[in-house]
């Protein structure tokens, strides 16, 4: 952009490089310290997020953003006027605005579709509803995890891992539930068979044989007395018939005598605790669990919790909860970061064009630019099936971010261009042809950089560059396509 940019005023400049420089600055340089702003509140929304790597990742790519912002209004110019003036002026012949339109042949044939009210009219609101839907799918849409997307797809561990889950259910999640009450209670233990058995319907549950795959005190006693022999007796004089479930006429003083016989077992130490006083106060039940990493983990809560409704007090954890909990706050991060990202936008693009070209709706039309790319992207992630995981939650924001920064460059060579008194057609033409290709060529370039990841073999990268490479996509024809239309329609109105 400062680049061409800069080519461009040296022409209109009598080759004067001095001047070219302080145009460069006094034109486009509004639209970089837009572009700046929008790219790095952009970027740096993910440090709203209460999970630590996006923050880290916001903060760090912001700061970066103003870097570059600062390396661009100062040292580029700078350097390039060096170099020119040392050439040596050179006079060459002003360009023309009629030169300029009669050379962006590509400009003026699109230029056919904004002239033509009820074509441009209709390819405007068939991608404002297109759009529509990936907003409603983008707010719905679950987050997921999956450990093995940080791997190779082609490891030997990768491939282990698929197989166990998806051909033999073994279950490798676990769920721990932690039942506090007194133990000593044979209608707490009552309570816990039955929401045992109960488990067996649990949609996200692991069974074998017909039963949950659980494991308690009450399982592993058969290896607690292959062990030590001697415990046998306490244990039939609470479960005679060995059948893993506490006998129904169980006193209170032979359920004690037989947690405080197994106590000592370092084994048994994993399933009941005592506290201070020697009272046994809660059991732990390992639950096997099969909820994709995480993505049914609401959903299990929500059965377990039913299940053990009004047995003691329980308490339920494990790492498919956790990743539940941490998916959710992805999703709400990310959604809090588009939020804050487009509401900046929408408040600071107003007040800026207002300032300096003295219209609030032009910087209204191009804050809606973003919007609309972003429900394009949410719509291809959805049918294209890229899941939203800790990469691609960040790509909303980024591509709001990086999708302002176009239309703001095309924006504001528009309204310089009418401050001109440039025609819709020449006002079209120059905007496009001229900053749009350089809109063009850095989209490019940035397209370059992030179509990179999808050469990798990480699934959780590749999934995050297919989220970027169209959100880019995207973001480009949002300015080049959408808001001219906008503009024509509603700021530029010209028969």
């Amino acid at each position: 952009h400062a680049l061409m940019g800069y080519r461009e005023n040296l022409a209109t400049a009598n080759r004067d490089p001095e001047k070219a420089t302080r145009l460069l600055l006094a034109t486009v340089g509004i639209a970089f310290s837009l572009a700046a702003v929008t790219t790095a509140v952009g970027f740096s929304s993910n440090g709203i997020s209460s999970i630590p790597s996006m923050r880290r990742f916001g903060y760090l790519a912001g700061a970066a953003i103003f870097s570059i912002f600062f390396l661009n209004m100062t040292f580029v110019p700078a350097l390039r006027e060096f170099l020119d003036l040392r050439k040596g002026s050179k006079d060459s012949p002003k360009s023309s605005k009629k030169g300029e339109i009669k050379k962006n042949r590509v400009v003026r044939k699109m230029y056919w579709l904004i002239r033509h009210p009820v074509a441009s009219g209709a390819l405007l609101v068939f991608m404002l509803v297109v759009a529509l839907p990936g907003l409603i799918v983008g707010i719905g849409m679950k987050a997921s995890y999956d450990p093995t997307g940080e791997l190779a797809s082609d490891l030997a561990i990768t491939e282990a891992y698929e197989i166990l889950n998806e051909e033999f259910n073994v279950g490798t999640e676990t769920v721990f539930i932690r039942v506090n009450g007194d133990l000593s209670d044979p209608e707490l233990w009552r309570g816990i068979e039955s929401a045992t058995a109960k488990m067996n319907d649990d949609k996200y549950v692991v069974s074998s044989e017909g039963r949950p795959r659980t494991e308690s005190i009450l399982s592993v006693m058969p290896f607690l007395m292959s062990e030590d022999p001697s415990l046998v007796g306490s244990y039939l004089s609470v479960d005679r018939n060995m059948d893993g479930i506490i006998d129904r006429d169980v006193r209170s003083e032979q359920l004690n005598a037989f947690l405080s016989s197994i106590h000592e077992k370092k084994e048994a130490r994993y399933f009941i605790h005592a506290d201070d006083e020697g009272d046994f106060d809660a059991l732990l039940i390992r639950v096997m669990t099969d909820t994709q990493m995480g993505y049914h983990g609401g959903e299990l809560l929500e059965e377990l919790e039913k299940d053990f409704e009004g047995v003691g007090v329980p308490e339920f954890t494990g790492n498919p909860l956790i990743w539940a909990k941490g998916m959710s706050d992805m999703r709400d991060s990310m959604t809090d970061s588009i939020v804050l990202c487009l509401a900046f936008a929408f408040l600071l693009l107003p007040i800026v064009f207002f300032i300096f070209h003295r219209s609030l709706s032009l910087g209204l039309l191009t804050s809606l630019s973003p919007l609309v790319v972003i429900g394009w992207l949410f719509l291809t992630m959805k049918f294209l099936d890229i899941p939203l995981n800790a990469m691609t939650a960040m790509v909303g924001a980024i591509i709001v971010g990086i999708g302002i920064d176009y239309p703001i460059h095309v924006a504001n060579r528009w309204a310089d261009e009418r401050k001109r008194g440039g025609s819709l057609e020449e006002c079209f033409t120059l905007s496009l042809g001229s900053t749009g290709k350089e809109v063009f060529f850095s989209s490019i370039t940035t397209l370059i950089a992030f179509a990179t990841f999808l050469s990798l073999n990480m699934p959780v990268i590749v999934q995050f560059g297919q989220a970027a490479v169209f959100g880019l996509l995207y973001s480009l024809l949002g300015a080049v396509v959408v808001l001219p239309l906008l503009l024509r329609f509603f700021w530029h109105r010209e028969e």
